[in-house]
C-alpha cells in the first residue's frame, strides 16, 4: 500500500476556516479488487496539541465530505461540523476518514449482494475487508487512534448507508457505531432486512443513527422508501436497540436525497454517536497503540 500524504490547504472563499488538518492519503491499493483509491483524513481540533488518542469515523463517498471541488453536488462540510461540535462541547473530537468511491464500481463496492439489474457484482464484503484490514491498519499506524470497536464507527448515505448498517452486523468485532443516512434499503430486493433479522440480536455496546427524508425520490417510490426506513427502525428495536439510548431515528419531513440535507443532519448524528468522546479520550486507553 502506498502511504504518501499531503495536507489539503484549499478552502473555498466565504467558507469558515477549518480548525483541524485535512490530509489526502494515497493512492492506496485494494488488492483483492485490483483498484486504487484515495482517502481523506480529517484530524480534529486538538489533535496536534497533546498525545491523546482519538475515536475514528470511517465514511463512504469520501470525496463528498470536506471539499466542494471534489464533491458530486456540494460537500457535507464534515470538517466544519466536527469543529463546531468540539467548540460547543457537544462531542469529543473524532478523526474522520473519507474513503473515495470507485466511480463506476461504486454500487458494487457499496452492496454486499449482487444485483444484475444494476450491473452490480456485490463486492461489499471484499471492500469492507479492505477497510477493516489494510486501511484500518494504516490509519492506526499513522495516527493516534483508539482502535477498539467502541471507538470505531462507519457511515454513509444512500448505498453507503446501506453498507454501513450491514457492516455493523457483519463485523461487530470492528465497528461499534454506524451512521446510516437515507439508506438504499430497497437494493437487492431488500436483503438487508432478512440479514438484520437473522442476526443474533443487537451487537453489544453498539449505537446506530438512522434517518430518512420525507421528500426523497418523490417522483419514484418515495412513500415506500420512507415506510421501509420506518420498518428498519422497528426491526432494530426488536433486535434490542432502544430509541434515544443506542438508536436515534430521525425523520426529516422536508429532506431530499442530497448532500445539503445530509450536511444539515450530520451534527445531530455525530453528537449522538460520539457524545462522551472527550471523556473516553481522557482515560488511559492506549491498549492497542
Amino acid at each position: 500500500m502506498t502511504t504518501k500524504a499531503r495536507t489539503v490547504r484549499f478552502e473555498p472563499p466565504g467558507r469558515p476556516r477549518r480548525q483541524g488538518r485535512l490530509l489526502l492519503l494515497g493512492p492506496m491499493t485494494i488488492g483483492t479488487l485490483d483498484r486504487m483509491r484515495m482517502v481523506s483524513v480529517y484530524l480534529p481540533p486538538g489533535y496536534d496539541e497533546d498525545g491523546k488518542r482519538f475515536p475514528v469515523q470511517y465514511m463512504f463517498d469520501g470525496q463528498n465530505l470536506f471539499d466542494p471541488t471534489t464533491s458530486f453536488c456540494g460537500d457535507w462540510g464534515m470538517d466544519l461540523v466536527v469543529d463546531d461540535l468540539v467548540r460547543r462541547g457537544d462531542s469529543g473530537p473524532v478523526i474522520s476518514v473519507g474513503i473515495y468511491n470507485g466511480g463506476e464500481h461504486r454500487m458494487s463496492e457499496q452492496s454486499p449482494w449482487p444485483e444484475p439489474h444494476w450491473d452490480c457484482a456485490g463486492e461489499g464484503d471484499a471492500f469492507l475487508e479492505w477497510i477493516i484490514g489494510p486501511l484500518k491498519h494504516e490509519i492506526d499506524k499513522r495516527f493516534r487512534t483508539l482502535t477498539d470497536r467502541e471507538h470505531t464507527g462507519i457511515g454513509g448515505s444512500s448505498m453507503g448507508g446501506l453498507t454501513a448498517l450491514y457492516a455493523l452486523f457483519r463485523f461487530p468485532q470492528v465497528f461499534g457505531r454506524s451512521l446510516v443516512m437515507s439508506p438504499s434499503l430497497w437494493f437487492a430486493r431488500g436483503k438487508i432486512f432478512d440479514y438484520v433479522a437473522s442476526a443474533s440480536g443487537k451487537p453489544a455496546n453498539s449505537k446506530v443513527y438512522l434517518d430518512f427524508g420525507g421528500r426523497e425520490m418523490r417522483a419514484g417510490p418515495g412513500t415506500r422508501l420512507l415506510k421501509d426506513a420506518r420498518i428498519m427502525r422497528e426491526l432494530l428495536v426488536s433486535s434490542g436497540f432502544v430509541q434515544g439510548k443506542d438508536l436515534l431515528w430521525v425523520e426529516d419531513p422536508s429532506g431530499v436525497h442530497n448532500e445539503a440535507c445530509w450536511n444539515a443532519r450530520l451534527p445531530k448524528a455525530m453528537k449522538f454517536l460520539w457524545a462522551g468522546g472527550q471523556e473516553a479520550m481522557a482515560k488511559d486507553v492506549y491498549q492497542a497503540g
